[in-house]
Parts: C-alpha cells; sequence; structure tokens
C-alpha cells in the first residue's frame, strides 16, 4: 500500500456532534425489566407474623359459607379474598387462632403457614446474563 499521511487532528479538536445520539430513558420500560428481575431472582420464605404482602394458608370457620373454608391461600394486603380480613389478619402468628368481627360476622382465622416474598439480587456475571436473556 502506498499512502501517506496528510495530516493528523487532535481527537478532541474533530468535531462529533452529527454522530451523537440524545438518549432518553423510557421509564415505563426500565421499571419492566427491574420488576422482571427482581421477581425472578425473588424468594418465598416462612416468616413468623403476618406482614403486608405476605402469602398465608389458612383454615377458616364462621356461620357464613363465604368465611368457612379450609386451606384457604390468602396474599395478604393485595385486597383479593377480602380487603377488611386480610387488614385484620396482619399480626397473626403461624399457628394460632384469632377470632376476628368481620362486617359483623364473627370469624376465626387459623393461620397455618406465613411466607414472606425477598428479593435477592445475585451478583453480576456472565451466567447472569445469559439467563436473563429473554429473546
Amino acid at each position: 500500500m502506498k499512502s501517506k499521511v496528510l495530516s493528523f487532528a487532535e481527537y478532541d479538536q474533530v468535531d462529533i456532534s452529527m454522530y451523537k445520539q440524545i438518549f432518553t430513558l423510557d421509564e415505563k420500560a426500565y421499571k419492566k425489566e427491574m420488576d422482571f428481575i427482581k421477581n425472578k431472582n425473588s424468594t418465598w420464605e416462612e416468616a413468623g407474623e403476618v406482614t403486608d404482602g405476605a402469602l398465608i394458608v389458612c383454615d377458616m370457620e364462621s356461620a357464613n359459607p363465604f368465611f368457612s373454608r379450609e386451606d384457604l391461600k390468602i396474599m395478604v394486603g393485595q385486597g383479593f379474598f377480602h380487603k377488611k380480613l386480610e387488614a385484620m389478619c396482619v399480626g397473626l402468628k403461624k399457628g394460632t387462632a384469632g377470632v376476628l368481627d368481620v362486617d359483623g360476622e364473627k370469624v376465626t382465622v387459623t393461620v397455618r403457614s406465613i411466607q414472606q416474598k425477598y428479593d435477592s439480587l445475585c451478583q453480576a456475571s456472565d451466567n447472569l446474563w445469559c439467563s436473563l436473556s429473554r429473546y
């Protein structure tokens, strides 16, 4: 090859503005991906007391057939079963029975299992990135 260098340009003097792209973060997409990573790496562990966000398995006795159930799974604080009853379950301990007054109904709740969700983000590695790849 027979080429010559005509001149040297200082790297900090070169105008590259036409090649720069303005980046704006899509907060919604970012949150979605972070939630995906958190949920994938979260674990459920036994807990001693019912708190908001806990998953409980309980037996309930009541004169009302709606509240008379066995092996009922409730995600406390989500309002999927009965919002008022879920709020009253906060503070109950595993293996104990609590008598609750829910809308004039006397409900005996026996908590058999309490599980709390914990986010356990692991250390970044090549294996982690490969496992997170969904595309």
